[in-house]
C-alpha cells in the first residue's frame, strides 16, 4: 500500500519532522508492505533521515532559461499546467494522502497563498484521482485571510479522516464553515515518540532550568513592528535568566527551528555580558544545537523544569514531566497547557509581563512535587488517547483501502 505523507518536512522545524517520523513509526509498524512517500519542503533531508522517497510540495522549476522566459510571457501557464501533472504524476498509485500532525492550516509568517494553498492543491488532485486523504491530529488558526480560510475549508472537504490536536482547531474550523461534527480531537502525535532514558539528576547540583528562545517577530509575515516584538521580547527574557542566574540556577537555552539560530546567539551574548565572571566560570548558561525531538527531549531531561515558547517545546516537557511555563503566540499553546491542569502557568509573548512570569516560577518552585504529579498523571491520558486514535486510524484506512486485483482473486479462491 503506498500512502503519501504531505507538510512541511525538513525545513529545519523539529516539531514538523517529529510528527512526521511520529507518523511513519505509526504506518510501518502496523502496515507491514506499506510504502511512504513524502511531500515535503526538502525532500533530499527527508529521504536521507528516513529513508523514504520524497518529493517538493511545491511548483514545477523550470531549468531551462527559454522556458521559464516563454512561460513568464504566457502568465505562467504554461508551468502550472506541468505542475499538476507532476503532482498527478507523484500521487500515482497512492492509495492515501496523509497531513500527519503540524499547525498545518495557520498563517503564522504566512501569506494568503502559504501552506494553506498548498494544503487545498495537493487535496484538490488527490480527489480528481480519487485518493483518500486524512487529517491526522492536525493544528489550525488562526487563519485572517478570506482566501487562506477557503483553502482551508475547501482542504478539509472530502477527507475520509480528520482529527485534530485541540478543541481550539476544531472550534475555529467550525467558525469558518467547516463542518466538524463526527470530526476526532486527540493528542499531538509527536506524544507517540518514545521518550529518551531517564537519568538520575545529582540533587547537590544547581537545578537547571530550559528556557526556550525564539525568533519571534509578531505573528504576521513583515510586520511592521517585527523588530520592535523581537528586541522586546529579547530584553524581557534575557533579564528572566539574569534573575534566574542571580538564584543561582543553571540554564540550559533550548530551541525548535533552525531560525532560532540567531535568537539564541543573542539572547547567550547578551546575558554572558551582564554575568559575573564567577557564573561564566561555572557554565551558568549552557546551549547545545538539537536539530529532532529527541535530541531535544534528552537536553530537557537534563532540567528540572522548563519555560518556552513554541508548541513543541512545550509538548516535550510536558512528555517528559517537566513542571513548566508557557509563554505561547498562539492559542494552541494554552489549549495543550490546559489538558494537563496548567493553565495559571501561561502567559503570551507579546504581553509578557516580567513580574508576573517571576510570580510564576516562584509557584512553580513551591508546588513542585504537586506539578509533576498532574503531568504524570495527564501523560497517562494522552498516552491512551493516542493509542486509540492509531487503532481508529489504521482500521480506517484498511477499510476503505481497495483490495487489489490479485489479492481480491486469491480471497475467492479459498
Amino acid at each position: 500500500m503506498k500512502i503519501a505523507l504531505l507538510g512541511q518536512f525538513g525545513s529545519g522545524n523539529s516539531g514538523n519532522d517529529g510528527s512526521l517520523e511520529a507518523m511513519i513509526d505509526i504506518l510501518q509498524s502496523r502496515i507491514p508492505d506499506v510504502e511512504l512517500h513524502s511531500i515535503c519542503a526538502n525532500p533530499r533531508a527527508v529521504a536521507d533521515r528516513y529513508g523514504i522517497e520524497a518529493s517538493w510540495h511545491g511548483r514545477l522549476v523550470l531549468q531551462n532559461s527559454l522556458l521559464c522566459k516563454l512561460s513568464k510571457l504566457l502568465g505562467d501557464v504554461p508551468r502550472n499546467v506541468l505542475s499538476v501533472f507532476q503532482m498527478m504524476r507523484t500521487l500515482k498509485g497512492v492509495r492515501w494522502l496523509v497531513v500527519p500532525g503540524t499547525g498545518i492550516l495557520d498563517d503564522f509568517q504566512d501569506t494568503a497563498f502559504g501552506w494553506p494553498f498548498v494544503v487545498f492543491r495537493w487535496c484538490l488532485i488527490a480527489r480528481l484521482l480519487r485518493v483518500k486523504i486524512a487529517f491526522v491530529s492536525i493544528g489550525a488558526g488562526p487563519l485572517h485571510h478570506p482566501f487562506s480560510r477557503r483553502f482551508a475549508r475547501s482542504a478539509l472537504k472530502g477527507a475520509s479522516y480528520r482529527s485534530y490536536r485541540d478543541e481550539f482547531t476544531k472550534n475555529f474550523l467550525g467558525s469558518i464553515g467547516v463542518e466538524v461534527k463526527g470530526d476526532f480531537v486527540f493528542p499531538d502525535i509527536a506524544f507517540n515518540l518514545p521518550r529518551p532514558p531517564m537519568h538520575q539528576i545529582d540533587s547537590t547540583a544547581h537545578k537547571t532550568v530550559g528556557v526556550g528562545v525564539m525568533n519571534y517577530r509578531g505573528w504576521t509575515k513583515n510586520d511592521p513592528n517585527a523588530e520592535l516584538i523581537y528586541k522586546t521580547y529579547q530584553e524581557k527574557l534575557s533579564r528572566f535568566i539574569i534573575y534566574l542566574i542571580d538564584r543561582g540556577f543553571r540554564v540550559r537555552l533550548l530551541t525548535g527551528d533552525i531560525g532560532d539560530q540567531v535568537a539564541v546567539s543573542e539572547m547567550a551574548q547578551k546575558v554572558r555580558g551582564s554575568m559575573s565572571k564567577d557564573d561564566t566560570d561555572k557554565g551558568a548558561v549552557i546551549f547545545e544545537e538539537t536539530t529532532d525531538l529527541h535530541q531535544l527531549m534528552q537536553q530537557i531531561e537534563q532540567t528540572d523544569m522548563v519555560v518556552a515558547s513554541r508548541y513543541h517545546n512545550i509538548v516535550c516537557a510536558l512528555k517528559m514531566g517537566k513542571p513548566l511555563i508557557s509563554i505561547g503566540y498562539n492559542d494552541k499553546n494554552d489549549y495543550l497547557m490546559a489538558e494537563f491542569n496548567q493553565i495559571p502557568f501561561c502567559q503570551r509573548i507579546e504581553t509578557l509581563d516580567l513580574d508576573r512570569l517571576q510570580g510564576q516560577f516562584e509557584r512553580l518552585l513551591q508546588n513542585y512535587f504537586l506539578i509533576k504529579s498532574e503531568i504524570k498523571a495527564a501523560n497517562v491520558g494522552i498516552s491512551i488517547r493516542s493509542n486509540e486514535q492509531n487503532h481508529i486510524l489504521l482500521e480506517k484506512i484498511n477499510a476503505l483501502t481497495p483490495v487489489s486485483s490479485e489479492n481480491a482473486m486469491l480471497a475467492r479462491t479459498r
